[in-house]
């Protein structure tokens, strides 16, 4: 147990160090642009999450059977 804390406090640091790292990197590549700096837009990953479809009641009623069916009465 104490082995795997460990090992999640070392993966934690190096995690937020490779973090730290990457920030300067685009930090001096974004000061060596030149005078046009690109959009925020530009920077921003594309990859949005898509906005979840609406579901028709039926639907809604399956997925709460499921749920209930897979819980025990207590």
């Amino acid at each position: 147990m104490f082995r795997a804390v460990m090992d999640g406090c070392a993966r934690r640091s190096r995690v937020e160090q490779e973090g730290r790292a990457w920030l300067a990197w685009h930090i001096e590549a974004l000061g060596r642009t030149g005078k046009k700096f690109p959009k925020l837009k530009d920077m921003m990953p594309s990859d949005k999450p898509e906005r979840p479809q609406k579901m028709l009641p039926e639907q809604i009623e399956e997925v709460v059977r499921s749920w209930l069916s897979g819980r025990r009465d207590r």
